[in-house]
């Protein structure tokens, strides 16, 4: 059994590339077109597979018309044809119509899950079989052929198989292994199914092609022997089919690419990308604004340092109402300032000619409300100064203040 990559088994993506890919861009109006034609045809078919429910000549002619007009051709692979006895059928999984393909192949039922729409049931005549009895009750006691797909997930047919599962395969039974490959045009090469494509886009591209071509092949019935478990028989109806389709059989299961489409949904899901947060040396600057302006909010305090690069001329703008912010609230409790943190006392007023020279603190308080205690005196002194030189250079006269 080869190494074979879980990933090689199934297409990634559903159109070509190159040169066929322009021939599908070339192609696309008269798809679409051929698209919504067949939609409507689609419900006559459906309407028409359920009037014609039993097997008979009928039947046969309305299926193949039917089914040439939404683009599904059958072909039996010569040499390799049924011999019409009611048999278990036992076929690989390449795509969501393979019970259409084998019904127009021979006549036979096929299984499917509890899901499926009742009236698709009806039509294709599928049916649920739950256990390997009701199998053998189908194919023995009501005399019809019984479609089974052991793989329980589509692949691409080109690569390998998956493991093929014995919950409803009896042993009594003679097996007729059944190998299908699916093909399209050149000029459409658009892939049956992807990893992860889901049965009704499937559909429609099934519907938008020109045509889709399944080459069913009856291999040699098979018979359980008395000394094999039902594990070893399937492995040999197994390689049986994968070397009449010339490809590999894997150790891969559908389990394994249930999880393999998890992981690739979950990296094609893009991720928010987080907005990149404040330098160090920004968040260095902003926590020397909050310790002199704590009720000041952070966000505030970062937004007005991105523009000025001042922690001075930031302070400067809080203090000023420059920047506007809606102050945070205090602390339930306050700690007490220290008496050596408390502000100077206020300065009496100098009166004209002089200088207040003192706008240094006279001691760098331990808290931050001392400190901003302390800025708020220095500011204070500097103002006067600077009223005080203003009215002295343009000699002014200020009532209670020179005059």
């Amino acid at each position: 059994m080869a190494n074979t990559d879980l990933r090689s088994l199934f297409h990634t993506n559903r159109l070509p590339s190159g040169v066929p890919l322009l021939l599908c861009l070339l192609y696309t109006p008269l798809g679409l077109g051929l698209l919504v034609v067949r939609l409507f045809i689609s419900v006559q078919a459906l309407l028409a597979f359920t009037v014609f429910h039993s097997d008979g000549v009928l039947r046969s002619v309305v299926m193949r018309v039917m089914s040439a007009v939404l683009g599904v051709f059958v072909r039996v692979e010569p040499g390799c044809t049924p011999d019409g006895q009611p048999r278990l059928l036992l076929a690989n999984h390449v795509s969501c119509l393979d019970p259409l393909a084998l019904q127009l192949a021979a006549p036979c039922d096929s299984a499917c899950s509890a899901g499926t729409w009742p009236v698709v049931r009806h039509a294709l005549r599928c049916r649920v079989v739950a256990s390997p009895e009701a199998v053998e009750r189908c194919v023995t006691e009501e005399g019809r052929a019984l479609l089974l797909q052991p793989e329980g997930a589509n692949t691409s047919g080109r690569a390998g198989l998956l493991t093929f599962s014995a919950q409803c395969v009896p042993r009594s039974l003679e097996v007729q292994p059944v190998a299908l490959r699916a093909q399209r045009p050149p000029l459409t090469d658009v892939s049956i199914s992807t990893l992860a494509s889901s049965t009704f886009s499937d559909l429609l591209y099934f519907l938008f092609v020109p045509g889709t071509l399944f080459t069913v092949s009856f291999l040699k019935p098979m018979k359980m022997q008395e000394t094999e478990t039902t594990a070893e028989f399937l492995e040999r109806i197994r390689l049986a089919i994968a070397l009449h389709l010339k490809i590999t059989p894997t150790k891969f299961s559908s389990g394994d690419k249930a999880e393999l489409v998890k992981r690739e949904t979950f990296r094609a899901v893009p991720r928010r990308s987080r907005p990149p947060g404040p330098s160090p040396e920004l968040q260095r600057m902003a926590t020397q604004v909050k310790e002199v302006l704590p009720r000041v909010p952070l966000t505030t305090i970062v937004d007005d340092l991105k523009r000025t690069r001042s922690v001075d001329q930031t302070i400067a703008n809080l203090l000023e109402g420059v920047v506007r912010y809606v102050p945070e609230p205090p602390p339930p409790t306050a700690p007490a300032v220290p008496p050596s943190a408390a502000p100077p006392p206020a300065a009496a007023p100098i009166g004209p000619g002089g200088t207040d020279l003192r706008t240094g603190a006279d001691e760098f308080a331990r808290t931050s409300a001392g400190r901003q205690l302390s800025f708020e005196e220095r500011k204070r002194r500097l103002f006067e100064n600077a009223r005080r030189r203003y009215i002295e250079q343009h000699g002014l006269k200020v009532p209670g203040y020179n005059c």
